[in-house]
């Protein structure tokens, strides 16, 4: 059997997907975010159990400026103080921003850096396997490959074996729409390089006993003893338990944001937990324009009595 590559094994357990706080101006709220991190830590997402990501989809990386992804960057990773592993998102259409980005969270401590595909223009295969050689000759850290096909349409499994053949390729947050290419590729490679789910619809055993090392969890960000419970179960094999936790909390998680879409509100997942994380007392502020809508009257007294139920709230 392969061993893991150096740079994936901190890669395990709960993925928190953070969101980006911000004050009622749209200013970032990097003490909120200090106080965000804190949270997280102080409640379990710690090496060995989890890790965090700053500025992804969900947190608003794409209405924010390089120099405030950097800002924020820099508080989140002082306030982990190496307790986490800390993962930064370095998406852009710039390659050159790429770069500073992911030489900045180098710098500052970061244990490995994100990279979705270049968006808006689609690129082959080839471009793709040395766009991902290009960044990570230049990084001195791990990568995590992040397989979004429904934002970037691309889906990865015919190049994953020469992606993984570049030295800091250690991670893949894995995501596609053929349940069997998704287990098959983990069959194939999760013992080469780290996978973390992103698919809530498949939060079942079955990836688990072929190598998937951990699952991303927005819940993680707000009330990290409901996602740990699941990873607890996870560790243990004990899958009757993690049925009844998806059950009650993954489920009515996903109707509830199935609602929230039908009500009009389809912002890139930060809406949410920034809705949960305000009945917490936790930083939130408003998404940033165009999705900065109020959680509806309805939505928000659901979200409330999921957390009750869960012993969050």
């Amino acid at each position: 059997m392969a061993m893991l590559k150096k740079g994936a094994e901190k890669l395990l357990g709960v993925e928190a997907i953070m969101h980006t706080p911000f004050k009622e101006n749209y200013e970032l709220d990097l003490d909120g975010a200090r106080k965000l991190v804190r949270h997280m830590i102080d409640n379990g997402i710690v090496e060995g159990n989890g890790c965090i990501l700053v500025a992804g989809a969900v947190g608003e990386f794409m209405a924010m400026s390089p120099d405030e992804r950097k800002q924020l960057a820099e508080v989140c990773l002082d306030e982990a103080d190496g307790k986490v592993p800390m993962i930064i998102n370095v998406a852009d259409t710039n390659v050159n921003v790429i770069k500073e980005l992911a030489h900045h969270a180098a710098e500052h401590g970061a244990y490995c850096v994100q990279l979705s595909p270049p968006y808006y223009t689609p690129l082959s295969d080839q471009e793709l396997v040395d766009y991902y050689k290009d960044i990570s000759d230049e990084i001195s850290i791990g990568m995590m490959i992040y397989a979004n096909y429904w934002a970037s349409q691309v889906y990865f499994d015919n190049i994953i074996g020469e992606l993984i053949q570049i030295e800091n390729v250690v991670a893949f947050k894995w995501n596609h729409p053929d349940a069997l290419v998704y287990h098959d590729v983990l069959i194939e490679y999760a013992d080469k390089v780290a996978f973390m789910s992103n698919d809530s619809h498949r939060h079942g055993m079955w990836q688990y006993m072929i190598g998937m090392r951990g699952f991303c969890s927005q819940v993680a960000v707000y009330a990290p003893q409901v996602a740990l419970r699941e990873w607890e179960a996870i560790k243990a094999r004990d899958w009757e338990r993690l049925s009844e936790l998806f059950k009650k909390w993954d489920v009515p998680f996903l109707k509830w944001n199935r609602s929230l879409k039908e009500a009009g509100i389809t912002g890139p997942g930060g809406n949410t937990l920034k809705y949960a994380s305000e009945l917490l007392g936790l930083p939130a502020g408003p998404a940033r324009p165009p999705h900065d809508y109020p959680c509806p009257e309805k939505q928000r007294e659901e979200i409330r009595q999921m957390l009750v139920q869960n012993g969050a709230l």
